[in-house]
Order: C-alpha cells, then structure tokens, then sequence
C-alpha cells in the first residue's frame, strides 16, 4: 500500500483536531481547578454557616438564661426580642431546670425586654401556666412602660406576681421561701 502524502484538507483536519484536543484538554484543566476553588469556597461556606449557627444558639441561650439566685429561686433575665425561638428554648429547658432544681419560685426580669409582639406574650403566658402545675410561682420583674402598654392592649392576663424591678422581686421571694423579711 502506497503511502501518498496528506492532502491540503487531511492536513487542516489534522490541524483542526490538535487545536481542539489542546482546547478541550485546558477547558478539562480550568474545570478541574474551577471545581476545586467551588469546593473549597462551598466548604468554607459550611464552616462560616455552623460558626453562624453556633453563635445563633449561643445568643439564644444568653437570651434568657436561667440563673439560681437564692435557695429556690431562679432568675431568667430576658433581654432583647422575645420570639418564638426564645420561648421554646425557655419552654424545655425552665420547666426541667425549676423541677431539677426544686425551685419554689422562679422570677423573669423584664427590663432588658425591647419587643414582645401579642404571639410571644401569649407563650410567655403557657409558660408561666406550665411552671404554676409544677407547683412553681412567678414573679415578673421590670416591666418597662413600652412593654406593659403592649401587655395591656394585648389583654392578656398575666397569671403571675408583677413587682417594679428585680430587687423587690428578689426580696418578696426570699421574704416568702424564708418566712422572714428581708
């Protein structure tokens, strides 16, 4: 078999295939490191999400924590927006700290409350019905005017006992754990 030389358009071909095998061969190489720069940014993202979400559930706890103040008494200072998050949060972890920890009486200090809307108001309320079956009272401290004008157009009845800031709180509770004034 006579081996002729490659005609004009056998050569061109040939051209045409070498470009595009050397074209698709750096297309393969920046989608290769386009691939590994999305991988990196993606887990990176991941990184920054659960960082997020850490300092999220650290905020949310720091929201309202529960504090032993006294002999039976424990505080919950609640501070910043009262949602539906923080009164969940509130729900399963109070309800198993007053009865762990035998608590006669447990004290929400309302001062650094700044938004409580009509929904959050009313879980508050469950709350507060839910530590009363334990046989647990409430005392509501520092309620600012903003937030008793929205208490009071709300007209939700608070089933619990409303003293003007945290140190009468304290004092009423004592007063009644101890039997003797303070």
């Amino acid at each position: 078999m006579d081996e002729s030389p490659p005609t004009a358009e056998v050569v061109a071909l040939r051209r045409r295939v070498e470009r595009e095998r050397k074209a698709r061969a750096e297309a393969e190489r920046l989608l290769e490191r386009r691939s590994r720069e999305l991988f990196e940014s993606n887990a990176e993202l991941e990184r920054r999400l659960a960082q997020i979400e850490a300092q999220d559930a650290m905020l949310r706890v720091l929201t309202a924590p529960i504090i032993r103040v006294w002999e039976r008494v424990l505080l919950v200072p609640l501070s910043g927006r009262i949602d539906a998050e923080t009164t969940a949060l509130l729900t399963s972890t109070l309800l198993e700290a007053a009865a762990g920890r035998d608590a006669a009486w447990v004290i929400f200090d309302a001062s650094g409350v700044i938004d409580l809307g009509r929904s959050a108001l009313e879980r508050m309320r469950k709350i507060v019905d839910a530590l009363r079956l334990l046989g647990v009272a409430v005392v509501i401290t520092g309620i600012r005017p903003a937030i008793a004008g929205v208490i009071a157009a709300a007209g939700v009845q608070v089933p619990a006992t409303i003293r003007r800031d945290l140190a009468d709180g304290l004092r009423f509770c004592i007063e009644r754990t101890t039997g003797a004034p303070r």
